[in-house]
């Protein structure tokens, strides 16, 4: 019936109908390729169908190569008739319709392996997560498989999500919005900037020393506190129970066993050696007592919450406290404490000074 309408058409309205089929057809595929190249195009690029630009116009020559066998060889004429049709246009409207509604409401997280520096892992492993909650699955992207994601159909709802690398440690969360129409793309590690670690190594200085209780002290007669704040007044480290050794702080538990394993025991070493050497203590017979203490293994005080690590250029103020004495009495120490830019994750030790 429709056949016969469009025949019974003039064919000025019939030409005008093929001008308006041809432009629908044309803001059809733009959208379309562009649509694909941000959300599907991705998830299929190993695959040797989809490895160019999918759009409705290789569906349309996958269409053509069919049209032989069932309406000859001049495709061509085909084409334009059924253009100048009212059932294309029908088609078309309705394609433009479903796209726009995929289009406004799709959209896509992919993740890249990227070759950033000579020796990397080849294995990254990503959480995705929305006020601190986990979003979605765990993307894992390798140097074998090196894109990973998919994408989300349907979609009208912009969230606030964060990336952070898991495994191996050591990156900066990286916040990005996900919007209804929108494509995530990072490169890993490429687009995750390091985190630099700036922990602060506190050595009992000899004053303060002589009046802490032994390490191995069973119940010590006078116990003594240490409290770290920051900029913000608020406590990055904490300990009840100070004693000779040294104490790392500044990170997470994990990061200081890290950062700690990898230290320069020489370099500490000759640092403690210069320091008693200017304090007058020289003699080796002194100096290996308080040496052999300093040198173990130090008392971690990791931060109590991960937004509170410590970095480059923070200042920080240390105040050691007997434990019995009233609060409002002045500590046995109070010192602030600038940590210097030393390039890299850096260990900052600080010698503490009796006070009182």
């Amino acid at each position: 019936m429709a056949d016969n309408e469009d025949r019974a058409q003039p064919p000025d309205l019939r030409v005008g109908r093929y001008r308006l089929n041809l432009l629908l057809f044309l803001l059809l595929i733009v959208p379309a390729t562009l649509w694909m190249q941000r959300h599907v195009e991705p998830l299929v690029t190993r695959t040797a169908l989809f490895s160019g630009t999918l759009s409705l116009w290789g569906l349309w020559k996958l269409v053509e190569s069919w049209l032989p066998k069932h309406v000859g060889d001049d495709r061509a004429a085909w084409t334009r008739a059924w253009l100048g049709t009212r059932g294309a246009s029908e088609f078309l409207l309705i394609a433009l319709v479903v796209l726009a509604v995929l289009y406004g409401t799709t959209s896509s997280i992919y993740l890249d392996y990227a070759i950033d520096e000579p020796g990397q892992p080849s294995t990254f492993t990503v959480e995705v997560a929305r006020h601190g909650n986990p979003w979605m699955e765990p993307l894992e992207v390798t140097s074998r498989d090196r894109n990973v994601g998919r994408p989300f159909f349907l979609d009208t709802t912009t969230r606030e999500l964060t990336f952070t690398i898991v495994e191996p440690p050591g990156y900066a969360p990286l916040p990005r919005t996900l919007r209804p129409w929108s494509s995530i793309k990072l490169d890993v590690p490429g687009d995750f900037d390091p985190v630099r670690y700036a922990l602060l190594r506190i050595v009992p200085g000899t004053g303060l020393f002589n009046s802490l209780p032994p390490v191995d002290a069973a119940a010590p007669a006078t116990r003594f506190t240490l409290v770290v704040r920051d900029a913000e007044d608020r406590v990055v480290a904490a300990l009840d129970d100070v004693r000779r050794r040294c104490v790392l702080l500044g990170a997470e538990a994990d990061v200081l066993d890290r950062l700690a394993a990898g230290a320069d025991a020489d370099a500490l070493r000759a640092a403690l050696t210069d320091y008693l050497v200017v304090r007058d203590v020289v003699e080796a017979a002194q100096q290996a007592p308080v040496l052999s203490v300093w040198t173990r293994p130090p008392v971690q005080a990791p931060v109590p919450a991960a937004n509170l690590d410590l970095a480059p250029g923070d200042t920080v103020t240390i105040e050691v406290r007997r434990a019995d004495a009233d609060p409002s009495q002045p500590p046995v120490v109070a010192a602030t404490v600038a940590l210097d830019d030393l390039g890299g994750d850096s260990i900052q030790t600080v010698f503490l000074e009796a006070t009182r």
